[in-house]
């Protein structure tokens, strides 16, 4: 990497993105660790349009990451405006 022409900062910062996308992402990505990055690619391809995404899809899948993160609603817990920093809707 030093010896092409890169922007050179310290420290250099890299992507690995995944080639190709499963068909059925519970039967071929096995590793948990490897399902949270490929649902952290996805989410940001559709958040930025990379990945187009039907809008009703697109609020799904917002509210299934909503779930897995925050788990069941809960007045106690989650108070008016806990998504307000949450990137969940392409804009």
């Amino acid at each position: 990497v030093s010896s092409q022409e890169v922007k050179q900062e310290n420290p250099l910062q890299f992507k690995f993105r995944a080639k190709h996308y499963p068909e059925d992402v519970a039967e071929e990505l096995i590793q948990d660790i490897t399902k949270k990055l490929f649902f952290l690619q996805v989410k940001e391809g559709i958040l930025s349009d990379e990945i187009y995404c039907p809008p009703e899809t697109a609020v799904l899948l917002g509210s299934y990451a909503v779930q897995a993160k925050f788990g069941d609603h809960s007045l106690e817990t989650h108070k008016s405006g806990y998504l307000a920093n949450e990137r969940l809707l392409p804009q």
